[in-house]
């Protein structure tokens, strides 16, 4: 059992004490509960086998958070609420099935230029009385570096079930561009305290009355914890494929590339740069204005192959063919 840190055992003890939720949904074996304490909103996770995990879509320092408003459609739940730091607007969405996934999504309106010195995980495993020192568990692989921001863990203290964590670190760009803050190994900890921590901004703060996402994570499933490596591997595989299928895509934007392919070829034939002359023939330059290296096949087949592909898509003639 590794040490907790102060706000994990704040939050243990405060969340063995709600008897109150604000939504409750149930999938096959799982159960999620959305509660709330004095300065964080949580959603508590009734895994197989007895296990509990808390997923932290809100966190405010003190204890003036307040839900403001509610809104609830089956699966689906829309929150507001209002603090000394400002205004956090949450979604949390479950999809049922035999993988469920959790998703929730966080921005924050602050009521003043903000910094952010230190934020704690927003993951903590916990035992059924509300102990996290009576829970063990495996983490298999997380972020390193700027890479995906992800976490795949077992909980195997009850052992209860496999879980794969992603954060849509993309969501988070207004927070990082305003902030001046680097993503890279935001997404991590040590067993019981995991998941994702905003960078630390001590110099640049978020404005006060632009929104920004501060949280955009998903979280699926698995009944079983992996005995071998080869169980470990496939899992993962299976938890990503269920998330991957949900994540945001990218807006569409049209290129004009028949436009820029006829201005490439203008340019290819028409710049001295382009070429060079030897015993009256003309070749293409290895490099633009490379009139050193001497001129090579490879070069002439590397220019002369995709004009092959552009002539039968065109049905045109080319002379500098």
């Amino acid at each position: 059992m590794n040490g907790i840190s102060p706000w994990a055992a704040a939050a243990a003890c405060e969340l063995a004490e709600v008897e109150h939720s604000l939504f409750e949904h149930s999938t096959g074996v799982y159960h999620f509960k959305l509660v709330q304490t004095s300065d964080s909103l949580w959603i508590i996770a009734e895994l197989p086998g007895g296990g509990r995990m808390g997923f932290r879509p809100v966190y405010s320092a003190g204890s003036s958070l307040k839900v403001s408003r509610i809104r609830i459609n089956d699966t689906e739940v829309n929150i507001w609420l209002g603090s000394d730091a400002g205004i956090y607007e949450t979604r949390v969405k479950i999809e049922s099935g035999e993988r469920p996934i959790l998703r929730y999504t966080t921005a924050l309106k602050p009521e003043k230029d903000l910094l952010f010195p230190f934020w704690p995980r927003d993951i903590l495993a916990i035992a059924k009385n509300g102990n996290v020192e009576n829970t063990t568990g495996q983490i298999h692989a997380s972020q390193w570096g700027t890479r995906s921001g992800f976490i795949y863990m077992s909980m195997t203290r009850p052992k209860s079930a496999s879980m794969l964590y992603l954060q849509n670190l993309t969501a988070l760009n207004d927070y990082c561009q305003q902030t001046e803050t680097s993503l890279g190994d935001s997404v991590g900890g040590n067993w019981p305290e995991l998941g994702f921590a905003l960078p630390a901004a001590n110099q640049k703060p978020l404005q006060a009355g632009k929104k920004v996402v501060i949280s955009d994570a998903f979280v699926s499933f698995n009944g079983e914890v992996p005995a071998t490596e080869p169980d470990m591997i496939r899992g993962y595989l299976d938890l990503l494929t269920s998330i991957y299928l949900l994540l945001p895509l990218p807006r569409t934007n049209y290129k004009p590339w028949p436009e820029v392919l006829d201005k490439g070829l203008k340019d290819l034939i028409d710049s001295p740069g382009c070429w060079t002359q030897v015993a009256g023939h003309r070749y293409v330059n290895a490099y633009v204005s490379d009139y050193n290296t001497p001129p090579e096949i490879m070069v002439q087949l590397a220019v002369l192959l995709p004009l092959l592909d552009y002539v039968e898509w065109s049905k045109r003639e080319l002379e500098v063919m």
